[in-house]
This record gives structure tokens, C-alpha cells and sequence, in this order.
């Protein structure tokens, strides 16, 4: 059976579905917001900070409220799918648009103009905002870091990660079960272990080959009888040799685990990881630092297609190969600096400097898995920065409400709504605005206070900053979502609907 919510009890339903979701999330905002504990069937309860994951775990028994919570969560969620922060400042703007727009629609302003005046007032905004953005320095990267996660120590690790790395592609975080943190740097060209049979690992965990050819195949490989040249120059050579293809028939994985087995030839079949270009891409960078020929055809195999690596070393996560590096190697690291997408960052960085592991540890499941999102934070955080970042806590959006004419209700709502962040870091850190608000405009928001030191800054050497990337995505996410909502009047659910569970969108 269907049920229809219309008019004033669709707002009212609205209006408690926001505040519903952002009033547990807007009291972690700043550094000196607080914690949210959370429930979870799988896992002990745990405690955190971070914005989309609150979000993500709230759901009401009311099923209207339950649907309208569904499309709010999405102002949140594309924030930080896009850049990976900004979560809980898009709430605080979400909540205070609605809060205003309902108020000027119960005064009889038509929902639809609200909606044209809100969207034409956001451009100016952002233009305001990248004129507000310069580029930090590494220092500056290091402040917003440790703001990000809320500790000094995460954002000297995520910097030390990162000064090796030289990207934020080479990075991988991963749960440790030691007691400490742990940075691990890996050197070479290094790729998810897709062993062609799991027997392979009958004995040895870890394997390594020295000087050894390798053969790679964009194909499947049919036939083990095609590699009968190749391995009768393994056999007069003494040589080992890695092959890397798309796939294997049975008959040669069985007859290729023979051989390892009875070790009469030390030879490694692969499977290319990845998919479509992700795959090729791989290959053409096996083929740069092994002098291999990529061969399209699994059927007739030569000894003119081996190429030849330092050496190759496995286990059961990943396959790292040693390689020179020559000229031809560090043209292609330059063309992919051009290339502004995580493989060819990731790429770039096992052909240059390499990889980086951040090893999380903690003296419990509980609070490895909250300090692994504080890391994951600080690393969205870093990667916004990079195009650009403004002075932080709300203090920008501030000085642009100054900037911004209040040329009709759009234009209105959105300035008040750009004073909320700064006012709610301050209310969860105890602090009258009175106190804060008067020395900003006095400075002509050249000033800012550090929360975490008690003491004010200029804007040159600030430790406060948020990238600009993230508060425009922000802004432009809680006008959409809000739009929507303001000039929604009906509802139409299904009563016999089951329960919404809350979104799975963050692995807890």
C-alpha cells in the first residue's frame, strides 16, 4: 500500500531528517569537536570523528524520515567521494539553507524561484573562493595534515609518506597488528601477486629470482608446447623466466606445477592484474623496464619477445620487480606527470620513487580502525591542497558573506549559511563568538585563531587552512541537495516498505 506526505507534514518530516543527520555529525566539526560511538552488527562498537561515517550509520524507524535521510546523505557522501573530505561542513551548510529556505516559503516565497535564485547565487561564490586560494608550501601541507586527522603525529607520518612518494597514489594504508605505526618503503615496480594456481605456495611463502626473462602475453595462454624455445634457452642458459598474461588453460597450469614442483625449471606464471586499459597500461611499463615485447598472441611464442629484469621477488600480496632505470624510463615518468588521474600518478611512482605502505597499529581492533580513517582524512586532505588552499575554520566563508550582496532570498540564505561553519567549530570549542568574530573583521579576515594553540595567526604563516577544492564541493553539494528538498511538496513511499538499514557506504 502507498502512503502520500504532502505540504506542511512533508516539512516537518524534512526538517527533522536533517537535523536528525546533522546534529550528531556538526559536533565533531573543528579541533575541538567531539566523538560519536558507533554500533555495528560485525564489529565491536567504535569510536570516531569522521564525518560520512557518522552519516552513513544514521537511520530513523520513520519511514518517510528514512527516505528523505537517503537523498541528505547524498550531499555528504558525493563531498567526500569527489575529495575525500568537507563531510561535515556540507551538513552545517545543508541544515542551515533549509532551515532558512522553509522559513521564507512559509512567508510565501514560491519554492521554485528559491531554487533558481540559490542556484544562480552559487557561481559567484566559488569564484570568490579560488580568488581567495594560493598553493601551499610543504609546511602548510604538513599543518593541514595534522588539523585533517587531528594529530601531529598521523600528519608527520602521512608528510614523511608523502616526501618519498611524491604522490598520494603511491600511498596505501593498511591495519597492523603491532602496538606502533609503522612507514614501509618499497623500491620497484610492484604489482598485486595474481599467481596462476594458489599451489604454487605449496612450500616457500616468499620467492626470489635473480636476473630473470620475462615473457609477456596479452593473450591466453593454450598451449604450454609454444614455450618450447624458450625453455630449451632457459635450460642452456640456466635462467629463470616470469610470465605475465591475461590468462591460462588448465592443461598448462597443471603441466606448468609439474615443473616447479619437481624443480626442473624455475619458471612463475602470472596473471596481469587490473582491467581494460588498466591492464595494458601495466604492460606497457613490464615491457619499458624489461625490454620485453608485448605479444598479442599466446600461440607462437619467441625468444625474441624476452625482455630481462634485476630480479623478482614474490609473496602472497604482491609481485615486485628490480629494474635499471634508463632514459627512456624517465621520459615516460614525465609524460605521466602530464596525466592528472591515480593510475598514472601510481605508475609514475613505481617507476620513480616508489611505493609507500602506512602500517596502522593500535593496542586494539577499535581503535586501529579509528585511526586508520583519521590517515585516510589527512591523505583526501593533502590531495585537495594541492589545488589550492584558503584560510580554514570557516574564516574564508566568512569574509566572502562580506563580499556577497544580498540581492534576493538566494543570495540571503547563502550568506547567512557561510557564517555557520565558523559559528559551530567555535560552539564545540566552548568559545563566544564576541570573542573571535570582532578581531576577524577588524583584520579584514587576514587573522585567524588557532584553536589547537590559543593564539592568533596571520594569514601568511597560518597553520590553519582548508583546501579550496573541498569547501567549494562542499557549498555546491548542500545547495543542490537543499534545492531539491525546498521545493519537494509530496512524498510517495511504500508503507509495507522493510526497514532501511543504515549505508554500508564506509567499510567499518
Amino acid at each position: 500500500m502507498k502512503q502520500v506526505v504532502q505540504n506542511e507534514k512533508l516539512q516537518t518530516k524534512i526538517l527533522e531528517a536533517i537535523d536528525l543527520l546533522c546534529d550528531p555529525v556538526k559536533t565533531t566539526l573543528g579541533p575541538k569537536g567531539c566523538n560519536v560511538i558507533i554500533d555495528h552488527s560485525a564489529f565491536s562498537p567504535f569510536i570516531t570523528n569522521d564525518g560520512v561515517t557518522i552519516a552513513s550509520q544514521i537511520a530513523s524507524e520513520d519511514a518517510t524520515v528514512n527516505t528523505i535521510l537517503e537523498l541528505a546523505k547524498e550531499a555528504a557522501i558525493k563531498t567526500n567521494e569527489k575529495v575525500g573530505d568537507g563531510t561535515t561542513t556540507t551538513l552545517v551548510l545543508l541544515q542551515s539553507i533549509i532551515h532558512q529556505g522553509f522559513n521564507f516559503v512559509n512567508s510565501g516565497l514560491h519554492p521554485m524561484i528559491l531554487k533558481k535564485e540559490l542556484t544562480e547565487s552559487l557561481p559567484e561564490v566559488v569564484n570568490l573562493l579560488k580568488t581567495k586560494a594560493w598553493l601551499p608550501s610543504r609546511k602548510q601541507l604538513a599543518y593541514i595534515a595534522s588539523i585533517s586527522a587531528n594529530s601531529n603525529t598521523i600528519g608527520a607520518n602521512i608528510m614523511k609518506a608523502f616526501k618519498q612518494a611524491k604522490t598520494i597514489a603511491a600511498i596505501t594504508l593498511k591495519e597492523s597488528e603491532n602496538l606502533q605505526d609503522e612507514i614501509v618503503f618499497y623500491q620497484g615496480y610492484m604489482l598485486e601477486t595474481l599467481i596462476a594456481s594458489p599451489y604454487f605456495w605449496l612450500q616457500d611463502q616468499e620467492k626470489h629470482y635473480n636476473n630473470a626473462n620475462v615473457l609477456l602475453i596479452n593473450d591466453t595462454l593454450t598451449d604450454f608446447n609454444a614455450l618450447g624455445d624458450i625453455l630449451n634457452y632457459l635450460v642452456d642458459t640456466e635462467g629463470s623466466l616470469i610470465v605475465i598474461a591475461n590468462d591460462y588453460a588448465d592443461e598448462v597450469i597443471n603441466t606448468w606445477l609439474s615443473l616447479v614442483q619437481t624443480e626442473q625449471l624455475p619458471i612463475v606464471f602470472l596473471k596481469i592484474p587490473g582491467y581494460a586499459q588498466e591492464k595494458y597500461a601495466y604492460f606497457e611499463d613490464l615491457a619499458l623496464i624489461s625490454g620485453a615485447k608485448i605479444t598479442n598472441d599466446g600461440t607462437f611464442l619467441s625468444i625474441d619477445n624476452l625482455g630481462h629484469v634485476n630480479g623478482l621477488t614474490l609473496d602472497h600480496e604482491k609481485a615486485t620487480f628490480s629494474f635499471k632505470p634508463n632514459m627512456t624510463i624517465k621520459k615516460t615518468i614525465t609524460k605521466l606527470k602530464k596525466q592528472n588521474d591515480a593510475l598514472s600518478a601510481r605508475r609514475r611512482a613505481m617507476l620513480d620513487t616508489g611505493l609507500v605502505d602506512i602500517l596502522v597499529g593500535a593496542p586494539t581492533a577499535t581503535e586501529r580502525r579509528e585511526r586508520k580513517m583519521r590517515y585516510e582524512d589527512a591523505l583526501n586532505a593533502i590531495e585537495a591542497a594541492l589545488h589550492g588552499v584558503i584560510l580554514g575554520s570557516g574564516v574564508t566563508l566568512l569574509a566572502i558573506k562580506e563580499l556577497l550582496p544580498a540581492k534576493n532570498y538566494g543570495q540571503k540564505i547563502i550568506q547567512n549559511a557561510l557564517a555557520s561553519p565558523l559559528k559551530q567549530i567555535l560552539t564545540n570549542a566552548g568559545i563566544d563568538e564576541d570573542q573571535i568574530l570582532p578581531v576577524l573583521k577588524d583584520s579584514n579576515y587576514t587573522k585567524i585563531y588557532n584553536l589547537k594553540t590559543d593564539s592568533w595567526e596571520e594569514k601568511k604563516t597560518s597553520q590553519v587552512l582548508d583546501p579550496v577544492v573541498v569547501v567549494i564541493n562542499a557549498l555546491t553539494n548542500a545547495v543542490s541537495i537543499a534545492s531539491m528538498l525546498l521545493t519537494t511538496t509530496s512524498l510517495i513511499i511504500n508503507e509495507n516498505k522493510p526497514e532501511i538499514q543504515p549505508s554500508s557506504y564506509t567499510e567499518l
